[in-house]
This record gives C-alpha cells, sequence and structure tokens, in this order.
C-alpha cells in the first residue's frame, strides 16, 4: 500500500491542485460578477456557459485526441484555460464573459 502512494503521491497531489484551482474559478466568476453589477440573469448565463465549455469539451476533445495526439492538445488546452482566466480577471463586460 504504501509503495503505491509513494509511487503515484504526485500525481494525486498535482489533481488535487487542479480540482481546487477548478474551484476557486467557479466560485470566482460568480461573485466577481455579482460585484461589478451584473444582473442576475447575465451573471447566470456566464455561469451557465463556463459548464458548457465542459460539456463540449468533453464531446470534442475525444476528436482532437485522435487527431493531433495527447501532447498537443494538453499544450493546447493549458494555454487556453490560463488565457480563460487572464481574459476574466481583465474584461468586465458581460457579453465576453459568457464567450470564453
Amino acid at each position: 500500500m504504501f509503495t503505491v502512494l509513494r509511487n503515484t503521491w504526485a500525481l494525486f497531489f498535482g489533481f488535487g491542485i487542479i480540482c481546487l484551482g477548478h474551484g476557486l474559478q467557479g466560485t470566482l466568476i460568480g461573485v466577481r460578477s455579482i460585484l461589478e453589477g451584473f444582473s442576475f440573469i447575465a451573471t447566470g448565463l456566464i455561469i451557465t456557459g463556463f459548464y458548457t465549455g465542459f460539456l463540449t469539451g468533453s464531446i470534442l476533445i475525444p476528436i482532437f485526441l485522435k487527431r493531433v495526439g495527447h501532447i498537443r492538445v494538453f499544450a493546447a488546452l493549458a494555454s487556453l484555460a490560463s488565457i480563460a482566466i487572464l481574459l476574466h480577471s481583465h474584461i468586465l463586460r458581460s457579453i465576453f464573459m459568457v464567450r470564453n
């Protein structure tokens, strides 16, 4: 049991950090949109767009994996995720937040 944990602790630690970041990003979007004065409908659309992206990603990512491979797909999606977080902190219009 301890050998398995010793060999896989980095994997689980990385997954925990990713889950923490995902939870904080989801909370940040909702709280920030209310603090910036967006209406409740716009805030709902922003959060809906956030989770719609996960749904479309689960449909499209297997296609991308077959076409170009897992390394290129990971690099592209990591870049898009970091750009989306940066754009959410700089662009304060609700229509742009829904499209990210």
